[in-house]
């Protein structure tokens, strides 16, 4: 296949940790409105880890920047079993019933 016939999609990141991320990040909603707007970012999904606290407040603020936003949270996992290794699934809404 040609270069040619490859397609340019704009790049959206679906892993981003806001300061809502205790100890996991920094970026501040303001910070994260900039970002996609120096870099015509078409969507963002913000995935806290282990809540929504800012889904609301980022959601507008990505909105009124014209982006979409897409809604998530990467969540750690304890397995039955003691013994057992801890791991992170990322889950995304589709829509409201998605999100509650």
């Amino acid at each position: 296949m040609s270069e040619s016939a490859y397609v340019s999609a704009p790049f959206v990141h679906l892993a981003v940790r806001s300061a809502f991320s205790l100890l996991e990040s920094m970026l501040k909603t303001g910070a994260l409105a900039n970002w996609v707007r120096e870099n015509n970012a078409p969507a963002l999904a913000v995935t806290d880890h282990n809540n929504l606290f800012g889904a609301l407040e980022i959601s507008e603020a990505l909105v009124a920047e014209g982006v979409q936003p897409v809604v998530g949270a990467a969540f750690d996992v304890q397995p039955e079993g003691h013994d057992a290794e801890p791991y992170r699934i990322t889950v995304y809404a589709q829509n409201d019933v998605g999100y509650q």
